[in-house]
């Protein structure tokens, strides 16, 4: 059960920000192509610029169906970012009161705490002292650090008038 809730809750919040990022794509994706496609267009299909009095409807629409289409997908990735964001909310509330608890013991909630069911190894006493060793070292002022840590500074004799 925990594993799984927090894997629903990781999963959805890479949702959202796959969400987020396809849809800035999608409105740069419309800046370019509304830059790009006008040009291609009076280059490739009106060649003969001196029939075109006019500008062809498609240079009026092109935009407003590109900016559209770029602004409701936005809409619809926020929206359904926000209410993957509540579910996921939930989620976490919802792990925070059954205690985080992995739903292995039978009643729901492990009565000591402790999540291993045997399956992490521990610290034997071995490791332990070697560990404390390491602090120790790390601990220990170096000899130059004694040196002058010994050394009293010189108090200096003023004359008295």
């Amino acid at each position: 059960m925990n594993y799984l809730t927090e894997f629903k809750i990781q999963q959805l919040r890479t949702k959202n920000m796959t969400a987020a990022v396809e849809s800035i794509a999608v409105v740069i994706g419309a800046v370019v192509a509304n830059m790009l496609v006008p040009q291609l267009l009076l280059k490739y299909v009106y060649t003969d610029t001196s029939a075109l009095l006019e500008a062809p409807a498609i240079f009026t629409y092109f935009p407003l169906v590109t900016y559209s289409l770029a602004l409701a997908y936005f809409l619809y990735a926020m929206v359904s970012n926000f209410v993957r964001c509540r579910k996921a909310d939930n989620l976490e509330k919802e792990f925070v009161l059954t205690g985080g608890c992995c739903g292995d013991c039978g009643d729901g909630c492990c009565s000591d705490g402790d999540h291993t069911h045997g399956d992490d190894e521990e610290i034997s006493e071995a490791e332990l002292k070697e560990l404390e060793k390491i602090v120790d070292e790390a601990l220990k002022p170096k000899k130059a650090e004694k040196a002058a840590s010994k050394k009293a500074p010189a108090k200096k004799k003023t004359a008295k008038k």
